[in-house]
């Protein structure tokens, strides 16, 4: 059998603590506690973030470019001191390195749909109470727009500000809806209909023809992903911890989604990779499980978890994270 030495060409040092800057792949053994170390990838991983400064946070959505978590907005949404039907109007701004108070929506809503590929071009539409209204963001401002053709709330939306879906939702006395809309930039039109009805499931995509939709437990007891190319819905892919309103962060080709509510009314921690066609459960798991509605903004490498029943605490996902791990022959 081969050595160490003779496969890398070096032998393995001696150290009484762990050297202070070691280098990726090097590898040492601890004589204090007699274990054989390696600094190396050890995967995506969770981390305490800015709090957000202020404003209920029960609720709160977030609307970012799905490329990086160094900017974006958290807004609307319920929380302490926000009963309906005068949902919040608050609006959070994230630099990347913090939160502070922004410009607040025309209209206080929840449980609405978005879409933006920048946090100085997004769009809203929809929500609780029921409503049809639209409202654009240009990094300074809300502009009213043209309204959903039908009013709904818990729909779901992706894309970015001139290429955007509203799908699903729910209206009362009706239920869940298989409705389709299509975001130009001013006016919505009609969309393919979804394959069977739902409500609060969260969309994911750059734009209105390259996103999915990921159904909720309640509606779908695989959390079923259903991609869309503007004139289609596909299966592709369904969540393995069944879980409803999770967190999303990423494009439809490479995503992650975190916590949410499995089973309820218990929350989870867990974090699942997507690749554009399957789930896998990764070793990352959120610091404090969230229930419903967490937001997520960035991409699936980048990512931050905010809001999700756990107040003003903020968490902040990296992949990959390099660090001491113990050699072990499992």
């Amino acid at each position: 059998m081969a050595t160490f030495k003779q496969i890398r060409g070096q032998t393995i040092k001696k150290y009484t603590t762990n050297p202070t800057n070691p280098l990726e792949g090097q590898m040492w053994y601890n004589n204090t506690t007699g274990t054989l170390k390696v600094y190396r990838n050890v995967g995506g991983a969770w981390a305490a973030g800015p709090s957000i400064s202020d404003g209920p946070a029960t609720q709160r959505q977030a609307i970012s470019p799905q490329t990086a978590n160094t900017s974006a907005i958290l807004c609307g949404g319920s929380g302490p001191g926000v009963t309906p039907p005068a949902w919040g109007t608050d609006v959070e701004d994230w630099n990347g390195t913090a939160w502070s108070e922004g410009t607040v929506m025309g209209t206080g809503r929840r449980a609405f749909g978005s879409s933006s590929q920048t946090d100085t071009a997004a769009v809203v539409f929809g929500g609780n109470p029921t409503m049809a209204t639209t409202e654009e963001w240009n990094g300074t401002s809300w502009t009213a727009t043209g309204s959903l053709a039908s009013a709904r709330q818990y729909i779901a939306g992706f894309g970015s500000q001139t290429s955007a879906v509203g799908c699903g939702g729910y209206i009362p006395a009706q239920g869940a809806k298989t409705l389709v809309e299509e975001y130009n930039g001013a006016t919505w039109t009609t969309g393919t209909v979804l394959p069977t009805a739902e409500y609060g499931g969260h969309g994911l995509g750059a734009s209105g023809t390259a996103g999915f939709l990921l159904y909720p437990a309640a509606a779908s007891p695989t959390n079923i992903t259903k991609q869309y190319d503007g004139t289609s819905w596909t299966d592709a892919g369904g969540l393995n911890t069944i879980r409803d309103a999770p967190g999303l962060s990423g494009i439809n080709t490479a995503a992650i989604a975190f916590g949410g509510v499995s089973p309820a009314p218990a929350s989870t921690t867990v974090t699942e990779e997507y690749d554009g066609s399957a789930w896998a459960t990764t070793s990352a798991n959120l610091a404090t499980a969230t229930a419903a509605n967490a937001s997520g903004f960035g991409s699936s490498t980048s990512a931050i978890r905010a809001a999700g029943g756990v107040g003003l605490a903020t968490e902040e996902y990296t992949n990959p994270t390099i660090a001491t791990q113990t050699v072990t022959t499992s």
